[in-house]
C-alpha cells in the first residue's frame, strides 16, 4: 500500500466513520513506514487533531463511530457566501477552523522552479494544494458537526509559505462560521382572529 492510499483510508475512518482509534493507528503506521512523505506530515496534523479531541471529550471518542454516518448527519453545507440558501433564520454556533501543514520536497521544488522559468503549471504542486484543500474542508465539516451545525458560511482559505535552508512548508488554514438553522414554531395553536 502506498502512503497516499493509507492516508486516504485513515482519513476516511476518521471523518466518515468517526473511528478515531483505528484512524490513529493508521496515521501512526504511515509515519513509521514513510516518515519523509508528505502524507506523514498530514498524518501528524491529524494525530494532533485527535489528541485535541481526546483532551476535550475523553478517550471514549476513539472508537465511537463503528458505522457509517446517517444521511441526515452528512448534510452540512459549506459555502463561501455570507449566508446559506434556505436558511432564513439561524443561530451562530461559532467559528470553526481547520489547519494543514505540508512540506514541498526537493524534487517537486526543483520541478516547480523549472516550470516557473519556462512558464506553465506544476501539476504535482497543484495536486498537493488540492489534496490539502479537500482534507481541510472535511475537517472543517467534522468540527461543524461537533457543534451540531447545519452549515458553515463565509468559508475562507488562507495559504502561507515558509522556507529556509533548502526546505519549504506550505500552511493552509480554512475558517468559517458554523450555523444552525432555527426551526419555525407552528401557528396551529394560535387562535384565529377575525
Amino acid at each position: 500500500m502506498r502512503p497516499s492510499a493509507l492516508y486516504k483510508e485513515a482519513h476516511r475512518l476518521h471523518y466518515e466513520f468517526s473511528n478515531r482509534g483505528k484512524a490513529l493507528d493508521l496515521y501512526k503506521q504511515l509515519i513509521e513506514r514513510w516518515p519523509d512523505s508528505i502524507e506523514a506530515g498530514y498524518a501528524a496534523t491529524q494525530i494532533t487533531n485527535i489528541e485535541k479531541d481526546i483532551e476535550r471529550h475523553g478517550n471514549g471518542i476513539l472508537n465511537e463511530g463503528a458505522g457509517q454516518r446517517s444521511a441526515e448527519e452528512s448534510k452540512i453545507l459549506l459555502t463561501t457566501a455570507i449566508s446559506a440558501p434556505g436558511f432564513d433564520k439561524y443561530d451562530v454556533c461559532g467559528v470553526v477552523t481547520s489547519e494543514c501543514a505540508f512540506g514541498m520536497n526537493i524534487v517537486r521544488d526543483a520541478f516547480t522552479s523549472f516550470t516557473d522559468v519556462l512558464g506553465g503549471r506544476s501539476k504535482s504542486t497543484e495536486r498537493v494544494l488540492r489534496d490539502a484543500s479537500l482534507a481541510t474542508l472535511r475537517e472543517l465539516e467534522g468540527r461543524a458537526r461537533e457543534l451540531e451545525a447545519d452549515a458553515v458560511i463565509n468559508v475562507r482559505f488562507h495559504f502561507n509559505e515558509m522556507s529556509g535552508k533548502g526546505k519549504s512548508m506550505v500552511f493552509l488554514v480554512v475558517t468559517g462560521t458554523a450555523i444552525r438553522q432555527k426551526t419555525v414554531a407552528s401557528n396551529s395553536e394560535t387562535p384565529e382572529t377575525g
